[in-house]
């Protein structure tokens, strides 16, 4: 756990809101939300005052959290954690993409090549599902790699360092992602002529659809790089987690819509809607959050 985390942690835990504990350290409330965010960090006096409104030593709020980031087993499972839920992203938009490459292909597609890279048999499009297989198998490698560590975690595992799991992870993201610019390459040329811009929006909406889940509360907590990010729900760990939580939702919802429209509906005209939809979802979303905004200062 980083030191600003910890921060954060004890203020959550012992239910008071930022405005609440700056009081008691007579200080603002942008300065307590900066030292949680990392920005800045609190000084001696003020970590005796941490120290003493948490009923914890000055010891248990810095050493111990470098203590435990320190231990190799916690190293480890932070990093295959982060680089576990990146493999997981892809193998999701890498499913969409077959299923999207699926319906866009024409009915006859080249089903092998020969050494000198001609075409010497054609396939339906079906085949194209079989890489399913191959996507799952690099995924299965992924996630039992992070059972295994999980399962571990606290206590050495014999020949699997941090700097072994890195390795392994990274092994599995770079086949992911050389797997998948693969099948654009191959595929791609083999389009429906007349569907290449449904086609473009179906993969956009894979990619909103991707982000959405990767940007809920539960999966990303407030940060400055992912998520809805305003002063608002940077200053505010409840406003973050219930308006990302909308947000995550309706990005996820809209991509399905937007993909579902697109592959069902193969017209141009069709296509040129679907930006409305991510519009409109925006818009719902900087409607509740201001909605919730002034809630909030309401009930100060």
């Amino acid at each position: 756990m980083e030191y600003n985390e910890k921060l954060r942690e004890l203020r959550i835990q012992n239910n008071m809101s930022q405005e609440q504990l700056a009081e008691q350290l007579h200080v603002t409330r942008q300065t307590v939300s900066k030292w949680e965010q990392g920005i800045n960090q609190p000084d001696i006096y003020t970590l005796k005052q941490y120290a003493t409104i948490f009923n914890i030593t000055i010891d248990e709020l810095v050493c111990d959290v470098e203590r435990q980031d320190n231990k190799p087993e916690i190293k480890r499972h932070k990093a295959s954690k982060i680089l576990f839920l990146i493999s997981t992203l892809l193998y999701i938009f890498s499913v969409l993409v077959v299923f999207i490459l699926w319906r866009f292909l024409q009915d006859t597609i080249p089903g092998h090549y020969n050494v000198d890279g001609v075409i010497d048999r054609y396939a339906n499009k079906a085949e194209i599902l079989l890489h399913l297989i191959s996507l799952t198998v690099l995924y299965a490698i992924s996630l039992s790699t992070f059972l295994i560590g999980k399962k571990n975690l606290g206590k050495p595992v014999p020949n699997l360092s941090t700097v072994s799991y890195i390795v392994i992870f990274s092994t599995v993201l770079a086949a992911q992602i050389g797997y998948l610019i693969f099948m654009m390459c191959l595929y791609v040329p083999c389009l429906i002529q007349d569907s290449v811009m449904s086609f473009i929006y179906c993969m956009v909406g894979d990619l909103i659809f991707v982000m959405g889940i990767a940007t809920h509360p539960s999966i990303t907590p407030q940060n400055t790089v992912l998520g809805m990010r305003t002063n608002f729900t940077l200053t505010n760990v409840e406003a973050w987690k219930k308006i990302n939580n909308v947000s995550s939702i309706c990005m996820a919802v809209s991509a399905l819509i937007m993909i579902t429209i697109n592959m069902i509906f193969v017209q141009f005209w069709v296509a040129l809607a679907s930006p409305a939809i991510l519009i409109i979802t925006l818009v719902a979303v900087f409607i509740y959050h201001e909605v919730l905004r002034k809630q909030m200062l309401r009930n100060k």
